[in-house]
């Protein structure tokens, strides 16, 4: 204890940075005393949007990206400076896809996620989900929920959820509640498209009974056309021949009589 209070009080060091700081008086939120001042940040780059909405930034502090669109998003997980779109689709067309699908996630543009799962061929949907980590299928998982709702490669997204769902489903139990809203967005997606492919299936295949009921009427329709025009040719042709032979035996009694007449 000294005659000005407590050392532990007392601002013994050169500045701030090394001293103990003392708060004024019914300060609440910070201390208006401070002498710290907010480091300097350095910016090594700047480039600016085609439509003159939007500039980018790299920092000290990382890249800010500025916009005057709501929708504009760039949330990258864990990027690195080789993770680039062109970078990605080289992977694709060597047909590494796991590797191309994890680099697509880390640098999380949809589209480009859209065209690399889209990719990959049916047949190795099975090898990629086996083989993909814990942390990437969550977010695949979440993708294919979003996805399937608006995508028409219905059957493929489901193959992706379903061997997914099949070689994960004992970690992502352990993990359901944080995946509580994917998988309920899954769920509400699927049933949905359900509902629609069924309506649409039910409307056809009423309309093909349909058609193939009208088929069957014009064909039975037809036929008994065909039918009653043959009887009436047939009756037609055995009064030409009742007509023919009575001819014949008129002819024939004339020339009987002229010769007859001859004779006498």
């Amino acid at each position: 204890m000294t005659e000005w209070g407590s050392l532990s009080l007392v601002d013994q060091g050169e500045g701030d940075e090394q001293g103990q700081s003392l708060s004024l008086p019914g300060v609440k939120k910070g201390d208006m005393s401070s002498r710290h001042w907010k480091p300097e940040v350095r910016v090594s780059c700047i480039r600016f949007s085609p439509t003159g909405r939007s500039w980018a930034a790299t920092t000290t502090e990382g890249m800010l990206i500025y916009s005057l669109d709501q929708n504009l998003v760039f949330d990258p997980y864990d990027l690195e400076i080789e993770i680039t779109p062109v970078n990605v689709r080289k992977k694709l067309f060597e047909k590494e896809y796991s590797t191309a699908l994890i680099l697509s996630f880390r640098l999380n543009e949809s589209k480009l996620i859209q065209e690399v799962l889209e990719s990959i061929p049916y047949s190795d949907i099975d090898v990629i989900s086996e083989n993909l980590p814990e942390i990437y299928v969550d977010k695949l998982l979440n993708y294919l929920a979003s996805g399937i709702e608006s995508s028409a490669h219905i059957q493929f997204y489901l193959k992706w959820t379903n061997k997914l769902l099949m070689c994960h489903g004992p970690k992502l139990k352990q993990r359901s509640q944080k995946i509580m809203t994917t998988l309920r967005s899954m769920q509400k997606n699927i049933t949905r498209k359900y509902d629609d492919i069924g309506k649409l299936c039910d409307h056809n295949r009423y309309s093909m009974d349909y058609i193939i009921a009208l088929s069957k009427s014009k064909r039975k329709h037809t036929d008994d056309q065909d039918d009653n025009e043959s009887d009436s040719e047939a009756s037609g042709s055995d009064d030409g021949e009742g007509l023919k032979e009575v001819g014949d035996a008129s002819s024939e009694d004339e020339n009987f009589m002229s010769n007859f007449m001859d004779t006498e």
